[in-house]
């Protein structure tokens, strides 16, 4: 069951086994979202805040100095993720979003639209930051999802 509770263990017990500073984490969450909050599992109340999320990464880089984190979030108004007091960017941390804090994050066919170019994109060898920069396809489709990308406590739009 997807809870708060369960990906902290997740973040601060099961993958300190496992990172270090010569591997990095990756955390890809995707769902529904609103601003400030990414729903685990909205039925059981079980929601995910960027505060939440950022206090457990903080856990996990004092357990491990140096340690890089990669978060991608594909969900409405992720970017609140990056871009609001709250942020989850700081140094040594990669942070993607779908969607700025303002918009939607659109389905398509086989999935998701920021997501389908996204990967594809790294999928074919290319860096998190030329993948992004590349997502004109999902704003096509979406003239308002515009993807950002977070890091050391700033926030920039993608493209």
């Amino acid at each position: 069951m997807a809870t708060v509770n369960a990906l902290r263990a997740a973040i601060t017990q099961e993958a300190a086994q496992w990172v270090d500073d010569e591997h990095a984490l990756t955390i890809y969450m995707m769902d529904h979202g609103d601003r400030d909050v990414l729903y685990l599992d909205k039925l059981r109340n079980e929601r995910l805040k960027p505060e939440d999320l950022d206090e457990m990464l903080d856990i996990l880089e004092a357990q491990k100095p140096g340690v890089k984190v990669n978060v991608v979030i594909e969900a409405c108004y992720s970017g609140s993720f990056i871009s609001g007091d709250d942020s989850i960017s700081k140094a040594n941390r990669v942070v993607v979003t779908s969607v700025d804090d303002n918009n939607l994050a659109w389905a398509s066919n086989d999935g998701v639209v920021f997501s389908d170019h996204f990967h594809g994109r790294f999928s074919r060898g290319e860096r998190s930051t030329t993948a992004l920069s590349r997502r004109a396809a999902a704003q096509v489709a979406h003239p308002t999802q515009l993807a950002l990308a977070g890091r050391r406590r700033r926030c920039q739009r993608a493209g």
